[in-house]
This record gives structure tokens, C-alpha cells and sequence, in this order.
């Protein structure tokens, strides 16, 4: 057996909630509603995918792997754990992530 690790670089944005983030990233929102108590539970957000929508929450992270399709969310610390950071160049819209 032999060890392997990723050979390209991604970007990754941390998610804040907001709605230029939300519009960027197709991610849906809903307010979760406690209809016996009457009162807001909290926000749910979905990041829509060909392979269905994907929970993420506020302080997770968005991976991309190119310009225009996210592929994984990640909470901070699985994100802290995996990834560093390289160095951005001018051109980078994304935080450059190095695995």
C-alpha cells in the first residue's frame, strides 16, 4: 500500500451567514420556526450541489476547487486540521489552501 495525498491547491471561503455569500454560493435559507412554543429557532442554510443540498452552518468552510464549483464543506476545525495556507497572489479571489 501506498500513501497519497492531493497534488492541487484549492481555495476555501469561510461562511458568515450573509447574503452576498449566500447569493455567491446558491446556499439556501431557511428559519427553522417552533410553531408549539412561538418562537425562531435558528437559521438553516443549505449549499446546493448536483449531489444534493449540503448543511453547512455559520464558521464552516466552503472548499473549490476551481473558480465556480464548490465540492466540500468543512467545519472549522476539520478545515484547521487538513489545510494551511499558501501564499495569494493578486489574482486569487479565495483563500489559496495547500493540503
Amino acid at each position: 500500500m501506498q500513501k497519497y495525498h492531493p497534488s492541487i491547491d484549492v481555495y476555501a471561503e469561510h461562511f458568515d451567514g450573509s447574503e452576498e455569500m449566500r447569493n455567491k454560493y446558491w446556499i439556501l435559507h431557511e428559519t427553522k420556526w417552533n410553531a408549539q412554543l412561538g418562537i425562531n429557532e435558528g437559521d438553516l442554510f443549505y449549499l446546493t450541489s448536483v449531489r444534493g443540498n449540503i448543511e453547512i452552518r455559520v464558521g464552516d468552510w466552503i472548499i473549490v476547487k476551481n473558480e465556480n464549483l464548490p465540492v466540500e464543506v468543512m467545519s472549522d476545525w476539520e478545515f484547521k486540521y487538513n489545510y494551511e495556507q499558501s501564499p495569494i497572489t493578486n489574482n486569487d479571489t479565495h483563500r489559496k489552501i495547500s493540503s
